[in-house]
């Protein structure tokens, strides 16, 4: 086998099933989601999911790079194939007709099912105790969503207004499937949404109580010692 050709596009590569390369790709990120779901983030490697995906484990790194690559790029696919990215977009549209309640709906029946749920969650349960795991969840929610939105939408103070978000979907996320605390683990999805959606809403783009910093400016109580 001519080895120094395999990694050319087009040709061949080592260990891969018989298919086109974008059938090769989503094989190992279904693979992917299985073993994140099953194992955690630590408990993954890049030769398991080449395993359950039946490649070789360098075509898994040929395709996504690290472990931390793959995951971001399973729960982004997931993101757009679900359309949960564009209500997200959509929602950026003040006055539009896609509201935090109708993305709330989509997301939670997401989480509700294992091909997105598992994964998901098996991150926001290393999130408090992985360096690591933290760094893949902020540059996924920068890269994948505060990017994207921007891409897209001029909103004042866009990084503080999602980050606000970020802390509404994940507390919800930690109480109802993590914690699991009664009732909100038992509400329906619909209630939920419409109890916490118009909260999204308002963070978005309805006016803030206090004037937001810029994200760059010093702190003002920098430089001051403590009392």
């Amino acid at each position: 086998m001519d080895t120094q050709n395999s990694h050319k596009e087009g040709g061949q590569h080592r260990g891969r099933r018989a298919g086109n390369e974008s059938t090769t790709r989503h094989d190992i990120l279904v693979a992917a989601k299985k073993d994140f779901a099953a194992n955690g983030f630590r408990g993954t490697t890049m030769r398991g999911i080449a395993r359950r995906a039946g490649c070789d484990a360098r075509l898994v790194h040929y395709y996504f790079g690290g472990k931390e690559e793959l995951f971001s790029a399973a729960i982004a696919e997931t993101y757009n194939q679900r359309g949960l990215l564009a209500l997200l977009l959509a929602s950026g549209k003040q006055g539009g007709d896609v509201s935090g309640e109708r993305f709330l709906n989509a997301f939670l029946r997401e989480i509700e099912t294992p091909d997105f749920g598992d994964s998901y969650l098996a991150l926001v349960r290393e999130l408090g105790t992985s360096e690591q795991v933290r760094h893949i969840f902020e540059r996924f929610i920068q890269e994948q969503i505060i990017d994207r939105i921007l891409e897209h939408h001029t909103i004042d103070h866009a990084r503080q207004r999602i980050n606000a978000i970020g802390t509404q979907i994940l507390g919800l996320v930690m109480v109802r499937y993590i914690m699991k605390t009664e009732p909100l683990a038992s509400i329906p999805i619909p209630q939920v949404a419409a109890v916490i959606g118009p909260t999204l809403d308002r963070y978005l783009y309805g006016k803030l109580p206090v004037p937001m910093q810029h994200e760059d400016a010093p702190s003002p109580s920098a430089g001051k010692g403590r009392r």
